[in-house]
């Protein structure tokens, strides 16, 4: 079943997740055939190489000449060497500063349905500075990101930016998917703090096990830029949330997960993940059967 458009609609969407082959072009996917269904258009950006030339492409046609389906009017960032073999007939909108390892970048706008190479910025200022220009100069205020999770740090920062988490879990690994996700969870909702006092201490960069054992004795508590530079498993945060508190600079808002399931049912899932983590899904198996044919359109 297709996720509701609105998580998406007017929004900067950060799809990331726990690795490689983890949902996150299945729903980055799922979320683009939402958006169409409803008639709104929006933007379409790869982080770097991630997946291939190409994520969001369908799985036909091999890595390195992966192409995705674009609607007329859609916004998409690609490499300037692939505008020529686009079939979408692309306008070239803005110049990407900066360069990729294949070649220069460009925003560009489909001016008939067809298809295109997705190339999106490598570097993290770069990202952030596409999709402000892109809304900004409003093109499109929806954008879909489907990267990783360092990627989230910068961009996150934009206005009305989601990040959604997207993971797959089968009878094999679903209690350690499980886990992860409600840490993940437990991560996205530490409280903002931007003020220090005496008893406080700012962390610049990754904060890791080591560093959380090297606080001093007289700190009650921690500050971190953002979620993505917690380097903690559950058990070492758990041990630092019993002693001191955790805080970030910056809130990243969650969208929520997605979670693909196999060889098992949802509700042995649910009653694994618990109550609160359950209800933060959004999405159930976004590539199911009857939604197949919406998310290749």
């Amino acid at each position: 079943m297709l996720p509701d458009p609105e998580f998406f609609a007017g929004r900067v969407n950060l799809v990331g997740g726990p690795g490689a082959a983890c949902g996150k072009t299945t729903f980055a996917k799922a979320a683009l055939a939402s958006l169409r269904e409803a008639g709104r258009g929006c933007a379409l950006i790869s982080a770097g190489l991630e997946g291939g030339i190409s994520p969001l492409r369908p799985q036909s046609g091999g890595a390195g000449r992966g192409r995705v389906s674009l609607r007329k009017g859609e916004i998409f960032v690609t490499a300037a060497a692939f505008l020529r073999s686009a079939t979408c007939m692309p306008e070239i909108l803005e110049a990407v500063p900066g360069s990729s390892a294949l070649g220069k970048l460009a925003v560009a706008r489909a001016c008939r349905d067809g298809e295109a190479a997705l190339v999106g910025p490598e570097r993290n200022e770069w990202l952030s500075w596409v999709i402000r220009r892109i809304i900004e100069e409003g093109w499109t205020d929806t954008v879909i990101v489907d990267g990783s999770m360092n990627r989230i740090t910068q961009a996150a920062s934009l206005p009305r930016a989601r990040v959604f988490w997207a993971v797959r879990a089968g009878r094999g690994d679903y209690l350690k998917i499980a886990a992860k996700m409600r840490h993940m969870l437990r991560l996205v909702n530490l409280p903002e703090m931007r003020e220090t006092g005496p008893d406080m201490a700012r962390i610049e960069g990754p904060f890791t096990g080591s560093g959380a054992a090297a606080v001093p004795s007289g700190v009650k508590g921690v500050i971190v830029e953002d979620f993505t530079k917690i380097f903690l498993d559950g058990r070492e945060l758990a041990a630092f949330l019993g002693t001191r508190t955790l805080s970030v600079a910056h809130c990243v808002e969650f969208g929520g997960f997605s979670v693909a399931l196999h060889d098992m049912g949802r509700p042995e899932f649910e009653k694994a993940l618990g109550e609160e983590c359950a209800g933060a899904v959004v999405s159930w198996d976004a590539y199911a059967a009857q939604g197949r044919e919406k998310i290749h359109a």
